[in-house]
């Protein structure tokens, strides 16, 4: 992954770098993709569809922003959209009242005991709070 001139790690960091973004891939994160990458069973086709996953959101918001480097760590490829959200100063729970009310015309109100407990379930669940969201919500709107 990362030892070939055309690695999946070098094209990432040639496209951001095109935008004028650094992408630096710490070891903890290389080895976490490997690791999901491994469990999909199919060789070299998993460790793109692994990492798409993962940067595929900053490849669309962060170019036009004052962001000149991303560090590619085991926690942002854990939680994604969670640390995107952190990085763009929005909140996981803004973002989803704000589509939730685009997509079904309902807004919600999230008090702060409410996002506790989502933030717990996702911590306890170690799975992000925009995909904890999802599933707390899903068919929500009938």
């Amino acid at each position: 992954m990362q030892e070939t001139e055309d690695s999946i790690l070098n094209q990432y960091e040639l496209e951001f770098k095109l935008f004028g973004i650094d992408l630096e891939f710490t070891p903890e994160a290389v080895e976490y993709t490997a690791e999901k990458a491994e469990n999909k069973k199919t060789g070299a086709r998993a460790l793109v569809s692994v990492w798409e996953n993962i940067l595929t959101d900053f490849q669309f918001e962060l170019p036009g922003t004052n962001f000149s480097k991303l560090d590619v760590t085991r926690k942002l490829c854990e939680r994604p959209k969670d640390e995107l959200l952190k990085m763009l100063e929005r909140s996981p729970f803004a973002d989803f009242v704000e589509n939730f009310k685009k997509e079904y015309g309902v807004e919600l109100i999230l008090d702060e005991d409410i996002q506790s407990y989502i933030e717990q379930s996702a911590h306890q669940n170690n799975v992000q709070i925009s995909e904890t969201l999802k599933k707390l919500f899903f068919g929500a709107s009938a």
